[in-house]
């Protein structure tokens, strides 16, 4: 069962300035807090804040490599361009290509709102970018470089936890657009952005603290909200001590109760006087419509539940350079003014980057299946199967950009039953077999790789990973006819033996590079597979074989992408609580073999061959003195993948028991799988020679 979420101290959230309703808990996940009903807080599970950060890590890792990607070949385009001018052979070329584009673009996004949206405005989905920046951007594009920005896609944000994690922690982010069916769960995000990003306050950016990265965020935000409610009853009419039988209005004695709550010795001595002296409660002054509004910050004034139901927001208090206005002002054009106009009106931030939105996932991706519509990240975390969403995703993604998947329905995928539930929702069977995790991220890949190939498009699996109770797998989607060919290739069914778990890959196509002697030119041909001579029975144990499949047979990782997000978590190991854990994982995932289809378990081999168990250092020794690789497999604990086939790893297991770990017969029963695999030692003799068992005894 998974672990109940820790709720936010009640004392802390409220020195913090967070209104609680009755039955809600405040909660805070590295740089967020949102509110939920306490009874729904399981739905906040703890497990998946892995999830999250190896999420916002992946994205921020991605986005560099585009942004340095982008910069090279702006330096490239710059240095063409210097050369000529020193030749004196440069014309400046005229950019109203690019700008039309750009702003045919932002007018396409614009459009898709008005069909996707329900709840807001219909320009949720429109580019923030000022009328004048995005002019001016192609224009001054050869004179200095313009960072790679992107958006998202979360198309089933719930409580918005995610989205706004990626707002806060993913530098370069235009804007993430959250997306959810229910009504109930928009309003919720609303509420959950005005407390992270309140209107009237500027956006600042979060950096976590080296001395307490889980909670340091929060005793920040109290001690600015002490200094901000100080520093507004200093400015406000409240009577000092001498002054002390002034009267007060009710808000104000509740603003001195709160800091004198919070340790304001001030606030508590002129609270203390002002009772002494008996004084009555007096009513609010009655505020001019002319008038200027109070200067007091919302974080400051919490509001009461019979005047608001918006919750205070968490923020430190804005710095003067921070709430400075530009040295030119920004300009807007009409549709972006009553978007921000729009997320003010619910306390949010205009320049939040979060856009709540409330449709239908699938919809709202078909929406968007124009390229100048496409999204550069979509993120998907259904609970459950993500099958239904993935066709609509692999159009609704910009060529080139990020396709993140997250599947929980393993007891379908990695079971060992509901083979016809696996087959309707992924198009494949699964497999009874110890590798069954990994077949399992395979199945997903599939699924994934066919549907963007009936759109002319690939992929390239970048991280796949098989966690706790889900799946997660990142993918990067182009679009390319002659590339899309190899998909049969790298696609296929695999023959597993029920016993002794020996495995066949039958793919569906081949490619091979042929050459044109006439021409002298290289091409590549396309065919189909030979048939795989597998037969009913297994040639190894006798057992049955059993056919799982269609799978994914290519890459499941990307070694230099893997490499880059470790990297980039090493430049800043503290901005996530699951750092250490992430870099365990990527880390396996890096190192990998590429050319390796499934993994074993020694432990397991040993218990079918009814001897003692190797240690992983034998059994890893041996089969790099034998020639092939070896690495660990972040699927399981204490399992190998290898170079090696099936039938090799058990020629090892048979040079082991013959030299080490002799079987008691006696507890072998007859005609199986075990006697059948030993059988076969005297007709491998010659390859059993390969392996060395070295003296580290048995384990």
């Amino acid at each position: 069962m998974a672990p109940i979420p820790i709720p936010l101290d009640p004392e802390l959230a409220r020195a913090a300035g967070i209104q609680l309703r009755k039955g809600e808990d405040a909660f805070r996940e590295n740089s967020s807090t949102i509110i939920l009903p306490s009874k729904d807080a399981a739905f906040l599970n703890p497990v998946q804040e892995f999830n999250r950060d190896l999420s916002t890590l992946v994205i921020r890792t991605w986005a560099n490599r585009n942004d340095e990607q982008k910069r090279k070949k702006w330096d490239e385009r710059r240095a063409r361009r210097d050369a000529k001018i020193k030749a004196g052979t440069w014309t400046k070329e005229p950019p109203a290509t690019r700008a039309g584009k750009r702003r045919k673009l932002e007018h396409a996004n614009g459009e898709v709102s008005a069909e996707a949206t329900n709840s807001i405005p219909d320009e949720a989905v429109k580019d923030d970018t000022p009328a004048n920046e995005a002019e001016g951007e192609e224009a001054s594009n050869e004179a200095h470089y313009i960072p790679f920005k992107f958006t998202v896609l979360e198309a089933l944000a719930a409580t918005g936890l995610r989205s706004i994690r990626y707002a806060k922690e993913i530098p370069n982010l235009r804007w993430v657009l959250a997306n959810d069916l229910s009504s109930s769960a928009v309003a919720a995000m609303k509420r959950n952005l005005a407390l992270n990003f309140p209107a009237g306050r500027p956006i600042e950016e979060w950096k976590p603290d080296p001395n307490n990265p889980t909670t340091s965020t929060v005793a920040a935000t109290v001690a600015a909200t002490k200094a901000a409610k100080a520093a507004a009853l200093k400015s406000s009419a409240a009577p000092t001590q001498a002054d002390s039988s002034a009267a007060l209005t009710s808000d104000q004695v509740t603003e001195l109760e709160e800091a004198a709550a919070n340790g304001d010795t001030e606030a508590n001595q002129t609270l203390v006087a002002w009772r002494r002296s008996g004084a009555q409660i007096a009513s609010p002054p009655k505020q001019d419509a002319d008038a200027p509004k109070s200067s007091t910050p919302a974080a400051v004034l919490a509001p009461t539940a019979s005047t608001s139901t918006a919750p205070a927001p968490v923020l430190a208090p804005a710095s003067a350079s921070a709430s400075a206005s530009p040295s030119a002002p920004r300009t807007y054009s009409q549709a972006e003014t009553d978007r921000r106009k729009a997320l003010e009106a619910e306390g949010i931030n205009p320049n939040c980057k979060v856009r709540p939105n409330e449709g239908d996932a699938i919809v709202l991706q078909y929406m968007h299946r124009d390229p100048l519509k496409r999204f550069h990240v979509v993120d998907l975390d259904p609970y459950g199967s993500a099958s239904s969403f993935i066709d609509g995703a692999v159009q609704a993604v910009a060529d080139g950009g990020l396709l993140c998947v997250t599947c929980t329905d393993l007891a379908i995928l990695a079971g060992n039953n509901y083979p016809e539930k696996c087959f309707s929702q992924y198009g494949g069977v699964n497999v009874r077999s110890e590798f069954s995790h990994e077949a399992a991220l395979r199945l997903v890949l599939h699924t994934i790789a066919t549907s963007a190939s009936r759109y002319s498009r690939y992929i390239t699996p970048l991280l796949s990973l098989s966690i706790d109770f889900y799946l997660r797998v990142f993918v990067e989607v182009r679009t390319s006819p002659v590339e899309t060919k190899r998909t049969a290739s790298q696609t296929g069914l695999v023959h597993v033996c029920a016993q002794c778990q020996d495995f066949h890959p039958q793919p569906f196509g081949k490619v091979s590079e042929s050459v044109n002697e006439k021409r002298g030119t290289t091409f590549m041909k396309y065919g189909g597979s030979p048939g795989l001579a597998a037969g009913p029975e297994c040639k190894e144990c006798g057992s049955r074989m059993q056919t799982a499949g269609p799978m994914w047979l290519g890459h499941i990782h990307d070694t230099d992408f893997c490499r880059r997000v470790l990297a980039e978590l090493d430049e800043d190991p503290l901005r996530f609580h699951t750092a250490a854990r992430i870099k365990g994982m990527v880390t396996l995932a890096a190192n990998e073999v590429e050319d390796a289809l499934f993994y074993f378990t020694p432990s397991k081999m040993a218990g079918l061959f009814h001897c003692e168990n190797p240690t992983l250092k034998t059994v890893v020794s041996s089969l790099l003195q034998a020639g092939f690789q070896v690495s660990r497999s972040h699927c399981a604990p204490g399992s190998l993948k290898t170079t090696a086939t099936r039938a090799q790893c058990f020629d090892f297991f048979r040079s082991w028991v013959a030299k080490r770990a002799p079987i008691m017969w006696s507890n072998v029963k007859a005609g199986s799988p075990t006697r059948r695999l030993m059988g076969k030692e005297e007709a491998r003799k010659e390859l059993l020679a390969k392996f060395v068992v070295e003296g580290e005894g048995a384990g």
